[in-house]
């Protein structure tokens, strides 16, 4: 009996190959004859394919399209691939990746996918009402700042650890945590398990079954184990698909994982019995009705430690860094800077001036200028603070409390990142006459703390300084510099009864007026503000395009910018 979800997979999988231009021709060649063999696809030099369709087809892509419809079976095209592929291989192997070559296999392993998916006996997709499900997800609780052990070697893997969630139509909720000495009940709301029960059977009944079936293909440990996927979860007694009676029952002991990989299982039960299994690997982008599936159920439940379907990555909670610097100064500038500098001040006989004998001391001493800030965001608070201290007189400070934004910002952030340091060569030197230190403390949700001190450099900083001090100076630009500066405001005057408007627009839709070129138009009686599309005349031949209003200035006719006569008025107001 053939197995047409491992024939789907297989063709997905390769099609999906074909198509990457990062593909090796390792990758095409490593196993593709030993799975064609053990789906029962016949290598006959396409002799079958041939005698019913044409050479052409068997060889071009062009040829190949236009019979896509009416292709329908299933063993005759996976036997045409095969012995496709044979051809190419035995007599170029690198000729795989030509692109004439690339096309012919998508066109034909696609279809092959679509022969597959039409032969299933039993559904991919969720049919009928949802009346309980059950959520197992395997995971594994490691330090996220930790990706090698003192020795330098890579850490080793944690124990995996499974949490179970089960839920019935009447709101009755199971909940077991890993190691748990008993199960936590809790009761949710009609309402909130109508919205959740619709959620799962919407993702998993509407979904596409190719995309379903490319889902569970990650599943597997490698590709070449694709053709067997049903006989080895079958020897660790489940299967990718269940489509049999099956009552929910009541939660037992959970039993260990028979693989070492992190994933999840899910066990749909409908009105009718009939119990749809499908597992796959932990990830955050399992998407209904715009919200992602794991912080749907986050949010019902109202328990942030759910594993979910994405194992509930640790994120960074909150961090502070201090940083230090020590610059040695010359004498000529240590006296220029001694009032806010020094860091051996010397009383001065008036304000603001120096005595000989001071002066000359600072000339003849060394002085040195001591800089020092703090940088701390945290989520509890949703509060970003920052602070400069130069020398002993001069201070800068500043706070930010913007909620929801300090905690996006925060929970963007990938803790591993701030691990990977390159690291000094053993010859470097440092500066002593300009000295550079940090500390950083970092704290994650789960309670993990990390803390990281060297010198200001890029070979002491984690890799992603770069990227992380960029996206922080635009948070800082975003909400420091506010109307108060802008010259856009302070510049501009109440428009009088006898003003005209003079639009600024730019054909770049995206510009702003501080970027890109612009045009000016007038308007007659319209009124139009920045940002608005509009339509104006352009060109010698006055044709229509589109342009982005940038900036609107008011002036008496007299002080036009430009010669009245000469500018063209806006027609219309753009609607796409």
């Amino acid at each position: 009996m053939p197995d047409h979800l491992a024939i789907c997979l297989f063709a997905k999988h390769y099609a999906r190959l074909f198509s990457a231009a990062e593909t090796h021709i390792a990758d095409l060649t490593k196993s593709f004859d030993t799975q064609c063999e053990q789906l029962g696809f016949k290598m006959d030099h396409g002799q079958a394919f041939i005698s019913q369709w044409s050479r052409a087809a068997f060889y071009q892509a062009s040829a190949l399209e236009p019979l896509l419809p009416r292709l329908s079976d299933w063993q005759q095209l996976g036997s045409a691939v095969y012995s496709h592929w044979y051809g190419v291989t035995f007599w170029q192997r690198e000729s795989l990746l030509a692109q004439g070559e690339r096309d012919w296999f998508i066109l034909a392993l696609n279809r092959l996918a679509q022969l597959g998916l039409a032969e299933l006996t039993y559904p991919l997709a969720f049919q009928g009402s949802l009346r309980s499900f059950t959520l197992r997800t395997y995971h594994r609780d490691e330090n996220p700042f930790m990706t090698h052990d003192h020795t330098g070697r890579e850490a080793p893997a944690a124990d995996l650890s499974v949490q179970q969630l089960q839920i019935d139509d009447e709101g009755h909720v199971t909940f077991i945590q890993p190691e748990a000495s008993a199960a936590i009940k809790m009761n949710l709301s009609a309402e909130n398990t109508r919205q959740l029960m619709e959620a799962l059977a919407a993702f998993f009944g509407d979904a596409d079954p190719t995309d379903l079936a490319s889902m569970l293909e990650h599943t597997a440990a490698d590709p070449a184990d694709l053709v067997d996927l049903t006989e080895i979860t079958d020897e660790q007694g489940k299967k990718l698909l269940l489509r049999q009676q099956v009552r929910p029952g009541s939660v037992g002991q959970l039993e260990p994982r028979p693989v070492a990989s992190q994933g999840w299982e899910l066990v749909l039960i409908n009105s009718a019995d009939q119990s749809y299994c499908y597992e796959g690997m932990l990830a955050d982008d399992l998407f209904i009705f715009d919200d992602e599936l794991s912080q749907v159920l986050r949010h019902t439940l109202d328990r942030d430690d759910l594993w979910a379907f994405d194992g509930n990555p640790d994120r960074i909670f909150s961090l502070s860094f201090y940083y230090h610097r020590v610059i040695a100064l010359p004498p000529a500038e240590a006296v220029s800077n001694h009032a806010v500098s020094s860091t051996r001040p010397v009383q001065a006989e008036r304000q603001n001036s120096l005595s000989a004998s001071d002066r000359k001391t600072a000339e003849t001493a060394r002085t040195y200028l001591d800089i020092q800030e703090q940088l701390s965001l945290n989520v509890q608070d949703s509060r970003l603070a920052y602070s400069r201290q130069i020398g002993k007189t001069g201070r800068v400070s500043c706070t930010l409390e913007i909620p929801w934004r300090i905690r996006s910002f925060l929970e963007s952030l990938n803790p591993v990142d701030f691990v990977r340091i390159p690291g000094k060569p053993a010859d470097a030197q440092p500066d002593p006459m300009d000295l550079k230190v940090y500390k950083m403390h970092l704290y994650s949700f789960q309670g993990w703390t990390c803390t990281l001190t060297g010198s200001y450099d890029r070979c002491s900083l984690p890799e992603n300084w770069p990227q992380f001090i960029k996206a922080l100076f635009e948070l800082l630009e975003t909400y420091l510099v506010g109307d108060l500066f802008d010259p856009q405001l302070f510049d501009s005057a109440l428009k009088r009864q006898s003003d005209l408007a003079f639009y600024f627009v730019s054909f770049d839709l995206s510009a702003t007026d501080r970027t890109g070129r612009t045009y000016c138009y007038l308007a007659g009686n319209e009124v139009y503000r920045p940002g608005d599309r509009v339509l104006v005349p352009a060109g010698p031949d006055n044709h229509e395009t589109v342009a982005r209003v940038v900036r609107v200035e008011y002036h008496q006719p007299e002080d036009a910018p430009y010669p009245l006569k000469k500018l063209k008025q806006i027609l219309r107001k753009y609607s796409s």
